[in-house]
């Protein structure tokens, strides 16, 4: 159970970290000047990424949980 809180804290500082170098960047990886709208659509990417990663520990947790 242990390891599982220290996944979730991690997974959450790298979130914050994505979701704040995305935004402040000035220009995209491909020389792109980011606008707002590249900016948004980023993010959103990132946060359907971060969506299945969640599902999937929701469905570790419940492992774990019935585990015990």
């Amino acid at each position: 159970m242990k390891l599982w809180k220290v996944v979730n804290i991690l997974e959450l500082v790298i979130f914050v970290v994505g979701i704040l170098f995305l935004w402040f960047r000035k220009v995209d990886g491909s020389g792109v000047v980011n606008t707002t709208n590249n900016k948004m659509v980023s993010i959103a990417m990132l946060v359907v990424f971060f969506i299945i990663l969640a599902i999937i520990q929701l469905v570790w947790f419940k492992a774990i949980k019935r585990s015990r």
